[in-house]
């Protein structure tokens, strides 16, 4: 169930840096600026009168400060130095919080989804312990992935092994057919693949501009 507003109101006052959360507002404007190119992402709720928390930029906080504790392992292979672009908890009707996890690219093909998903992965576990800091209980997670361009059907077959190859002991997952068409994610914890909701979110440019632009509802 929802925590207390004085317990929420606590901790963004004391736990977290000044401004680390966007004022709460029925309507964001999520940005992302990268070499690849820019994009526009205008997020809206489903519900009315509901607590929404956003962190803006997660990825570039996280260059710059650490989002969670100092333990974490930061080798390449662990990937937990990651994060996606943006971050938000909803408070849903019945008083429960639900997680969504947006990473915005220009384009999607198999090697950009296996970085996704690791973006994904750390976020997820960052996330988690930011909803203790709030004192907020997740409910459910979902992942987003913003994009321009699909090339995951041609990309996939010429794929790096390393990226099809499936962890010992564990089911073989088509990140095509499985994932991106399916509308799923799988993150790998080490004990069997989580499964997430996931949601494709098409993007386009207008004439004459160089930036991708869309909508999300939540």
């Amino acid at each position: 169930m929802d925590a207390p507003t004085e317990r929420i109101g606590y901790a963004l006052k004391n736990f977290f840096k000044e401004a680390y959360f966007l004022s709460e507002s029925s309507e964001y404007l999520l940005k992302e600026n990268s070499a690849q190119g820019q994009s526009e992402l205008t997020l809206t709720f489903t519900t009315d009168n509901v607590r929404n928390l956003c962190i803006e930029d997660v990825d570039g906080k996280k260059q710059r400060h650490s989002l969670c504790c100092g333990f974490t392992n930061n080798s390449k292979e662990a990937a937990l130095n990651k994060a996606v672009d943006h971050a938000i908890f909803k408070m849903e009707n019945s008083g429960e919080w639900t997680l969504h996890l947006i990473e915005m690219k220009t384009s999607v093909g198999a090697k950009t989804w296996a970085v996704v998903k690791a973006k994904q992965r750390a976020s997820y576990l960052d996330m988690l312990a930011v909803a203790v800091f709030l004192g907020i209980k997740v409910k459910e997670v979902f992942a987003y992935t913003t994009y321009g361009l699909d090339k995951m059907t041609s990309e996939f077959e010429n794929a790096n092994i390393a990226v099809k190859k499936p962890i010992l002991g564990q089911k073989i997952i088509n990140l095509l057919k499985d994932e991106w068409q399916a509308g799923k994610l799988y993150l790998d914890f080490g004990d069997g693949p989580l499964e997430i909701k996931h949601k494709r979110v098409k993007m386009a440019r207008n004439e004459n501009e160089s930036v991708l632009k869309g909508k999300l509802e939540i």
